[in-house]
């Protein structure tokens, strides 16, 4: 009951502290999610940055239909939460990733076949207690059975 009553306080207290900003065209966002679940999809033209703070929630972020603009990076933060993370082939991606308690898979095919001036996306992330999930590889889509 006292730890219920803890981990609802502390999520006020996150939602206050970080609030989300940007759309699907932003070149830069800010995502917070506490104690729900939600989807992003970014089209921007030149993505710089996102931050993304999940709190006993989940979030699946899907940064295959934007473009890189130099320099680019994701910082993610996820509490007793779930991040996954979509990206496309054609982006290298560096990934420094610390998990306590929790899991991390990172799913990149074909990195070391991308040319020299591939766009980087670097990803800085932290997870406590949780899962963070990236992949380049596209979403499987099922069709009707007969």
């Amino acid at each position: 009951m006292l730890f219920n009553v803890l981990a609802m306080i502390s999520g006020v207290i996150v939602k206050q502290l970080v609030q989300s900003e940007g759309d699907e065209s932003s070149d830069e966002f800010t995502l917070a999610t506490v104690m729900y679940g939600s989807q992003f999809s970014s089209k921007a033209e030149a993505f710089r940055s996102g931050s993304l703070v999940t709190y006993m929630g989940g979030v699946e972020l899907d940064l295959s239909h934007a473009a890189l603009a130099p320099h680019a990076r994701l910082t993610l933060l996820t509490v007793m939460g779930g991040v996954d993370v979509r990206v496309p082939p054609h982006w290298r991606i560096e990934v420094t990733s610390e998990v306590f308690a929790g899991d991390s898979q990172v799913q990149l095919e074909g990195q070391d076949d991308l040319p020299l001036d591939a766009p980087v996306l670097t990803v800085d992330a932290r997870t406590i207690m949780g899962g963070l999930g990236i992949t380049n590889v596209p979403k499987r889509t099922t069709s009707p059975t007969p």
